[in-house]
């Protein structure tokens, strides 16, 4: 008897962020050569934020949308590379027997075809020794 407990989870869909550094010069600070100036941050608590900053009614429009389209959850990875997140619209729900079922087929079927790659590999060595007799 299986003793684990399962939940499921079904990725909806992923929105890739990216360059907000770019959209939030251009909200805040208008329209910029940046070939002649660039944006200088004036910290005035002196806190630490390893991260790029969003505006929150373009986050809660993305998160509505993903929402309307059946997500309760969201992983959000960041790109540090691009100044943005890569946000993934989540389904996540306790397992039914039938996906339950199906898994536990799958990872059988996963098993039996490692252990069957294992008996050919044994097989090709021993056919290799019984050959160099």
């Amino acid at each position: 008897m299986d003793k684990n407990i399962y939940y499921s989870f079904d990725k909806i869909e992923s929105e890739n962020l990216s360059e907000l550094d770019f959209t939030l010069y251009d909200e805040v600070l208008g329209d910029i050569d940046f070939d002649m100036v660039w944006p200088k941050a004036i910290n005035k608590n002196n806190s630490y934020i390893d991260a790029t900053p969003i505006k929150i009614d373009t986050l809660i429009e993305l998160l509505q949308s993903f929402k309307d389209k059946g997500a309760n959850y969201v992983a959000i990875e960041s790109n540090v590379d691009n100044h943005g997140y890569e946000i993934a619209a989540l389904d996540i729900h306790v397992s039914s027997e039938e996906e339950i079922q199906t898994h536990l087929e799958k990872e059988k079927e996963k098993e039996l075809k490692k252990k069957q790659k294992e008996i050919e590999l044994l097989q090709n060595k021993l056919d290799s020794l019984k050959g160099s007799l």
